[in-house]
């Protein structure tokens, strides 16, 4: 913390461009100090994340600095949350506020779950084959939908989020003809 105090003495105070080499020499500082800030573990912020910030600036006492943390990545996300991170070099806190999201891959492509359960919801109520459905043996009067034949492959947010979407569009289309999920089985199983 010294060696940070130290420096930051001999800085201006405004943005730290990260070309410069003060950024560099400032985003090593604050790594090695870091768990000396109370409040530094919040959001399980470790110290060698700290050199994710893309933006430094010094407002004395307080050091603000920018970081990406990728634990939605993680869980099958596709945006980086930006944390604001506020260091206070005189009484040794820290606290991050959630400021955005940045993309970091590509969105999935839009689909639209309510076409989808138009595009089904005629085969359910004929009882016709088609290779999304599956009839219980003997009846035609309870279909499983095979989720993965009609919702397409995606990030795993994104994919629960559809079949989720699908199963309420395919009960509102259906629900008109007399046609009721089934709470008790998993999966998007409708009952005549």
């Amino acid at each position: 913390m010294q060696r940070l105090r130290a420096y930051l003495s001999k800085l201006s105070p405004g943005q730290v461009t990260d070309d410069s080499e003060a950024f560099g020499e400032l985003v090593g500082l604050i790594e090695v100090a870091w768990a000396q800030f109370e409040g530094a573990r919040q959001t399980s912020m470790a110290p060698h994340k700290a050199g994710r910030t893309d933006e430094i600036v010094w407002e004395p006492p307080l050091l603000y600095i920018k970081v990406e943390r990728h634990g939605g990545i993680a869980l099958g996300g596709t945006r980086a949350e930006i944390q604001q991170w506020v260091l206070n070099v005189e009484n040794c806190t820290a606290s991050a506020d959630l400021i955005g999201h940045r993309q970091l891959m590509p969105m999935a492509p839009r689909w639209d779950a309510v076409r989808a359960a138009q595009e089904l919801r005629d085969p359910i109520l004929s009882g016709a084959d088609h290779p999304a459905l599956r009839w219980t043996k003997g009846t035609r009067s309870e279909v499983t939908v095979i989720l993965k034949n009609v919702v397409p492959d995606s990030y795993k947010q994104t994919a629960a989020g559809r079949r989720k979407r699908l199963r309420t569009a395919l009960e509102a289309e259906l629900s008109a003809h007399g046609w009721k999920p089934v709470p008790d089985k998993p999966g998007a199983v409708f009952r005549l």
